[in-house]
C-alpha cells in the first residue's frame, strides 16, 4: 500500500526506498520468474535479477542494475545503458555525486572498471 492505495500483489517485494523529498516511492518485485522495478505502483519492464536501486539527491531520477540473460546494465529512469558488463559486485551500491552523475563499480573481462554515467535531457 502507497499513500493509502492498494498495491497489485506480488510473489515478493523488497527493498523498498523512498526518495530524498519523500515524494516517490521505488522496490524491488518478484512476479514468478520475472524481477521489475516498481516505482510509485507502476511496474517498470522484466529482467532476471536487479540490484541497486538508487534516487538521485534531487528525487528526479532512480537507477538500478538489471541482469539480462547473462549481461548486467544500469538502468536510469526506466532506460536501459548500451554498455553491458559481466558482473557487478554484490555489495556494489550506485551513488549519485551529483543529481546528473552516478558512479558504480563493474566487471568486465575480469577486469574492474569505475563507471561514471551522465544523465542528460532531452526533449
Amino acid at each position: 500500500m502507497v499513500d493509502g492505495k492498494p498495491s497489485p500483489a506480488y510473489d515478493e517485494v523488497s527493498n523498498p526506498i523512498f526518495s530524498p523529498d519523500g515524494q516517490h516511492v521505488a522496490y524491488m518485485a518478484t512476479q514468478g520468474d520475472n524481477q521489475f522495478v516498481v516505482v510509485d505502483g507502476k511496474p517498470g519492464p522484466t529482467y532476471f535479477d536487479i540490484r541497486s536501486l538508487a534516487f538521485s539527491p534531487d528525487s528526479l531520477h532512480l537507477a538500478y542494475e538489471a541482469k539480462m540473460i547473462d549481461k548486467w546494465l544500469l538502468i536510469v529512469d526506466g532506460v536501459a545503458s548500451t554498455t553491458v558488463y559481466d558482473n557487478n559486485l554484490q555489495e556494489n551500491k550506485i551513488v549519485f555525486s551529483n543529481t546528473s552523475t552516478l558512479n558504480t563499480i563493474v566487471q568486465r573481462d575480469r577486469t574492474y572498471f569505475r563507471v561514471e554515467l551522465t544523465i542528460t535531457e532531452t526533449k
